[in-house]
């Protein structure tokens, strides 16, 4: 135990993360549970500390050919099909969109 190193960067963001899906209405469990593979996905982990220093994307990871962009206008038209809507409006919450992205993007992998 005397060797177990903690990163603070990475309990700041775990932090940052669980305030997104607070706010995004995503529950604690799934925040615990992104967490836990964006450990394992360097390249979506990289997107989203990214996302959350500078409220931007890299758009450097990509699933099966396919960009998080690519992934992001999908989860939108989700969206707009379930709210019956022809574009999302000032109601979409853009943070949730993505993050429901980023979980998509793991589970293609």
């Amino acid at each position: 135990m005397a060797n177990l190193i903690l990163s603070t960067e990475k309990l700041r963001y775990y932090e940052e993360l669980c305030n997104l899906c607070d706010d995004a209405s995503l529950d604690g469990e799934f925040c615990d549970t992104l967490w836990q593979d964006l450990l394992v996905h360097k390249d979506l982990y990289d997107e989203l500390l990214y996302f959350m220093e500078h409220a931007d994307i890299l758009d450097k990871a990509e699933v099966c050919g396919e960009h998080l962009t690519d992934y992001y206008v999908r989860e939108l038209r989700r969206y707009n099909v379930a709210h019956d809507s022809a574009k999302n409006g000032p109601d979409c919450d853009k943070t949730r969109i993505l993050l429901l992205t980023v979980r998509s993007m793991i589970d293609a992998k």
